[in-house]
């Protein structure tokens, strides 16, 4: 775990992260739900990184049973990160690794980008099934996952569903831009905004989740954004 990891484990504990008084609603209100799974992995050259990428997907499926517990709390996410990175067939995996590389090199991308989800819980091992309710307590966790990591860009992986809790990351959302662009035979819905938060202004688009999208259209149209190209 490096330093930007540190700090963020540091957080979730500050703010008792799977013990807080909104965690304890979330688990009256929907039950069956992991507990909660940590930040995937911030690289150790993502301070210098020119784009400081942060890619959000919606939440992990299932529990991490390779992970070990951090605080007897919180799922540590980061110890197998990279394999999943490397190896895993998942689109989020797979489509996030051909972005970062065709924007950093591939022998850069890993220790240049960060990776977190939404929703720290989650209560299926195959979709999403989550409630309104623990998107919104979430969002102030990825809240303070984006003021401590600062990003120029951010990739939202999640679909309109959660586009309330996004707003909910930011102190105010300018710039937005709703827009269709063909990706195979379906579409992607993207939402093109800046975030704010406090001086930080960040560039952000929330696409869908990319399983099951033509992977050159879907991830072409995401490096195009992050290089300034639309």
């Amino acid at each position: 775990m490096n330093r930007w990891e540190q700090s963020i484990f540091d957080m979730y504990l500050q703010y008792h992260l799977g013990k807080s008084e909104a965690c304890q609603r979330c688990r009256q209100a929907s039950t069956g739900l992991s507990r909660p799974i940590s930040i995937w992995h911030v690289g150790t050259s993502y301070e210098e990184s020119p784009y400081k990428i942060l890619f959000v997907g919606k939440a992990a499926r299932g529990s991490i049973v390779e992970a070990p517990f951090y605080m007897d709390t919180v799922e540590d996410a980061t110890v197998i990160a990279a394999d999943l990175y490397y190896n895993s067939g998942w689109a989020f995996w797979g489509y996030t690794r051909a972005i970062a590389n065709a924007v950093y090199g591939e022998e850069n991308a890993w220790e240049q980008i960060a990776l977190t989800n939404m929703v720290k819980c989650n209560r299926s091992d195959t979709v999403d099934t989550t409630i309104q309710d623990a998107k919104i307590s979430c969002a102030e966790y990825l809240r303070r996952e984006i003021a401590l990591l600062c990003p120029r860009h951010i990739v939202f992986y999640t679909n309109a569903g959660y586009d309330e809790a996004i707003q909910r990351a930011f102190d105010r959302i300018e710039d937005s831009q709703y827009q269709d662009f063909p990706c195979g035979k379906k579409a992607m819905h993207l939402w093109a905004f800046t975030g704010v938060i406090g001086e930080s202004r960040i560039k952000a688009i929330r696409t869908g989740h990319p399983e099951r999208m033509k992977k050159g259209d879907f991830t072409s149209r995401i490096i195009d954004f992050i290089l300034g190209k639309q």
